[in-house]
């Protein structure tokens, strides 16, 4: 079965290889599946409906995993909006996912993992953790509203009683070969329903 990972840096891995990012690990822990990284750094949901009917559809039907939003809520200093508003942000995951569901593909949407940045501040005047909220609300009412798989992110790494800075490189934002880890399982473990 296709497996796709449909994201921003975090699904693209931020330069390492397989054997260290979180889709790779996956990939080996499900032998007689084919996980395709479709990761992009810096990708917001607007982007990745540019990309969709090239990189994504080709690979139906299957699964496809679908992580974005920490680059839709970004605020860059001197900016008052964020790069997609989270009512874009919300009908581009709904488009996604009703051209995956019509291409035969069963969608598993991931809530972003927690970062740093306690004291930077964003054209928002916020953190970029403080912004991510309400993305990521949106991101598990989707899930709850069409009856998808979600994989909770921040909330699995907080379940198992780990610091998510601890899992973060030094920009506070991206993951690093332990994140991976993290992330592969929590993805693997709410994976597992859709492929039984």
């Amino acid at each position: 079965m296709n497996i796709v990972c449909f994201g921003d840096s975090a699904t693209a891995g931020h330069g390492y290889g397989d054997d260290l990012r979180w889709t790779g690990l996956l990939a080996a822990s499900l032998p007689g599946h084919t996980v395709h990284n479709r990761g992009a750094g810096g990708n917001t949901s607007a982007m990745a409906l540019d990309r969709i009917v090239g990189d994504i559809l080709p690979l139906l039907p299957g699964i496809v995993i679908v992580e974005f939003g920490l680059n839709d809520c970004a605020l860059y200093p001197g900016r008052r909006r964020p790069r997609v508003s989270l009512e874009e942000f919300r009908a581009n995951l709904g488009e996604i996912l009703d051209l995956c569901t019509a291409a035969a593909g069963r969608c598993l949407l991931i809530a972003n993992h927690a970062v740093n940045q306690p004291i930077a501040r964003q054209g928002s005047g916020r953190t970029r953790q403080e912004n991510a909220g309400p993305y990521n609300a949106t991101i598990r009412a989707l899930a709850s509203e069409r009856g998808l798989p979600l994989c909770d992110i921040a909330g699995g790494i907080a379940a198992r009683g780990i610091d998510h800075r601890t899992l973060l490189l030094d920009d506070d934002v991206h993951l690093n070969p332990e994140g991976n880890r993290h992330y592969a399982e929590l993805v693997g473990a709410a994976l597992a329903p859709l492929i039984a």
